[in-house]
């Protein structure tokens, strides 16, 4: 049984497919400092037993997916140090189990902080630094 999928530093060049949507069984996928490139796939979500995604460091481009805020186990999201752009989805305040969030150095990150995020009373790790983000942290 897959468990864990782990790139660390393995200068893995290329996309990430849809098709790790596919792979259920998988808790933690950690594909950090790469050069992956290209949009993170909604399929992700699809991760049932998900608790920990790490695609830090790596080239990644567009939109955070609203559908990880229906990945209810999980526990870690590191998507710092890419080149994400646009508004943090609202959804992302519904991960209950949420303890580590890391969105820090995407710079085209903008918009509030979602209000959302005053839901997530697990967390004790959240760095959003080095982007274009406005307003008040949700308390």
């Amino acid at each position: 049984m897959l468990n864990i999928v782990e790139f660390l530093i393995c200068l893995t060049i290329g996309f990430l497919g849809p098709y790790l949507g596919n792979c259920v069984v998988v808790v933690d996928l950690l594909i950090s400092n790469n050069m992956l490139s290209g949009s993170i796939p909604r399929s992700l979500s699809r991760l049932a037993n998900l608790t920990t995604l790490d695609l830090s460091g790596n080239l990644l481009t567009g939109l955070i997916p609203p559908e990880f805020g229906d990945s209810l186990k999980l526990q870690g999201l590191y998507l710092g140090k890419n080149q994400l752009s646009g508004i943090i989805p609202e959804r992302l305040g519904h991960l209950s189990s949420l303890v580590k969030l890391s969105f820090t150095s995407n710079k085209n990150l903008s918009g509030p902080v979602p209000t959302s995020f005053g839901n997530l009373k697990g967390l004790t790790h959240l760095d959003l630094s080095s982007n274009e983000l406005s307003g008040k942290l949700p308390l």
